[in-house]
């Protein structure tokens, strides 16, 4: 008599589990309390992707973007050189090697101060670490050469391969960049540190 009633459970559940298998229509999914499959007036593109999708720390090496006040193409454009660049400096930092990619984004002074510094963090056995983020303003174009003012809010910092502190934290440093467009790109050609350690 036991048998019966597990023979009927095992039955509905093979039926429960072939209900499982069906096709059912899906429904894109809007916006969090939106019931509409799809928005009728999109969100414009904002200049500035959202700083929040990388993750600001101490670790790591990443160059953020933070605020960036550019509207026109060339203006994004200037903007998006001046961040690879910093991001190609600090890979060339994390690494004490100079990246490949630098000569991409950069040119002149820009390119001697990186090898300098990997220089000096070879000599002495360091790397950096942390992530620094940048906003970046006054956006100046005249033909081939820009000019523009960043604020760096920063926790990199470099150190021994033992993780113990080389320098003194600087939370901030204001820059003043001049690029060039050079074959169609804009590289960065000086990143002059103004003010340590605010951008005040």
């Amino acid at each position: 008599m036991r048998r019966m009633p597990l023979l009927v459970l095992a039955i509905a559940l093979v039926l429960a589990l072939a209900g499982c298998g069906e096709d059912k229509p899906t429904k894109k999914l809007g916006t969090l309390g939106d019931d509409t499959e799809t928005s009728a007036t999109p969100d414009p593109p904002t200049a500035t992707p959202d700083a929040g999708t990388t993750r600001f720390d101490d670790q790591g090496h990443e160059a953020i973007r933070g605020h960036i006040d550019a509207t026109t193409e060339d203006e994004k454009a200037v903007a998006d050189a001046w961040m690879s660049y910093w991001q190609s400096r600090a890979d060339s930092y994390a690494g004490a090697k100079v990246d490949t990619d630098l000569g991409r984004y950069a040119t002149g002074t820009a390119v001697t101060d990186v090898v300098k510094y990997v220089a000096m963090l070879r000599s002495r056995k360091l790397t950096t670490v942390g992530d620094s983020k940048y906003d970046v303003s006054d956006i100046a174009i005249k033909g081939d050469n820009a000019t523009l003012s960043s604020c760096a809010t920063n926790k990199s910092l470099d150190q021994y391969a033992d993780g113990t502190p080389a320098e003194q934290p600087v939370p901030a440093f204001a820059v003043k960049g001049v690029l060039a467009q050079e074959g169609g790109a804009w590289r960065v050609v000086s990143a002059t540190v103004r003010n340590v350690p605010s951008c005040r």
